[in-house]
């Protein structure tokens, strides 16, 4: 008697045969898995279109007041991070701003691209924790994090979604050019990309054994994303235009951070307020990530030599500190993963009932 799982002749008949050969017979749960992670992103974009169609939702300011002006300006003729198209993103944001204008769809396909980059940084945060041995608290930690994301307005157009995916992209691989390719994106989306682009880059050269050749090569991959979206710069636009670019993203760094606020040492009292409705907003998410945080400090406490427990309270801190330089929403963004995932690891411990020097409360094996 034949097998029940074996397919019916006439129902293997109807797909051709170069397709069956190429197809496995069973599609793995990882990739399922990422599957789901990425659509879901992608399906909270679509669901922004609609709020906004509905009048139930407005554009970011930003996108309002300076990204689709600045974008107009450009394809009207106006060269880039000049006098009439100057703003302080780095450039492969106003490239993508730029393109998007261009389109049919502006507002869609920035939105739609936004919604990709998170679910694209949720898959990513959960392989970087199944690389080192966490699937499984990685896989909660992403499904969080795409819940918490309407709190920080995560689907709506903002530079932070693109540089946590890229970040997230180089923690996947050790390869010291992807992680490279990743943190040299990330910059070139926001600056404040610089405060864990040294965690990652320390991480990397620990897990690689010190090895000073795999920091050359990694600096070297970030130096190669840099020349090329600020080489596109000058290619497109001409020398005035790089030289823009260089005061525009890099130029203005000291003042906006020393001189404008609200932040912790500008306007201290208005940052306090917002950073005080941000805690009540995603008030559940911080407190089961200040029990995940505390287990994983006692874990990071008792390993010798440096572990993931040790990189997530890095990056902790890390993707904190532009929450210092605004209190704004979207800034939320930038440590929400890192969040999302302590929070997963307290959420854990509480349903397993570990006692709190259970090194096994941050992470198993599937």
């Amino acid at each position: 008697m034949p097998s029940s799982t074996a397919p019916a002749p006439e129902d293997s008949a109807l797909v051709p045969g170069f397709v069956r050969c190429h197809l496995p017979e069973r599609i793995p749960r990882e990739a399922v898995f990422a599957l789901l992670l990425t659509n879901a992103g992608l399906s909270a974009g679509v669901a922004r279109l609609l709020r906004l169609s509905a009048d139930r939702a407005t554009v970011h300011p930003d996108l309002r007041l300076a990204w689709r002006p600045l974008a107009r300006a450009v394809a009207g003729g106006t060269p880039l991070y000049t006098a009439g198209a100057m703003d302080n993103k780095p450039p492969l944001f106003e490239l993508l701003n730029v393109l998007a204008y261009l389109s049919d769809g502006y507002l869609v396909v920035l939105t739609l691209a936004v919604g990709l980059a998170n679910g694209v940084a949720a898959t990513c945060l959960w392989r970087a924790c199944a690389a080192r041995g966490h699937a499984r608290v990685g896989g909660l930690g992403a499904l969080l994090f795409l819940w918490a994301l309407p709190l920080a307005n995560g689907a709506a157009v903002n530079v932070r979604s693109f540089a946590v995916a890229s970040l997230l992209f180089a923690l996947v691989s050790r390869r010291p050019v992807v992680r490279g390719l990743g943190v040299g994106c990330a910059l070139c989306f926001s600056q404040h990309a610089v405060f864990a682009a040294p965690v990652v880059a320390y991480d990397g050269y620990r897990t690689a054994g010190r090895s000073f050749d795999w920091l050359r090569r990694f600096l070297l991959a970030v130096a190669g994303v840099l020349l090329v979206a600020f080489g596109t710069v000058f290619v497109v636009w001409g020398g005035p235009s790089l030289v823009g670019a260089a005061r525009a993203t890099v130029g203005t760094a000291g003042p906006y951070l020393l001189a404008y606020g609200p932040s912790a040492w500008v306007s201290t009292a208005t940052w306090t307020l917002a950073t005080v409705r941000m805690h009540l907003r995603l008030w559940v998410v911080l407190a089961f990530a200040l029990w995940g945080g505390w287990l994983v400090r006692r874990r990071a406490a008792r390993e010798p030599t440096w572990g993931p427990a040790h990189l997530a309270l890095a990056l902790l801190a890390a993707l904190g500190l532009p929450l210092a330089v605004r209190p704004f929403v979207t800034y939320w963004l930038y440590p929400l993963p890192i969040v999302s995932l302590l929070a997963a690891v307290g959420i854990r411990a509480a349903l397993r009932g570990a006692p709190a020097g259970d090194g096994n409360t941050h992470g198993s094996r599937p």
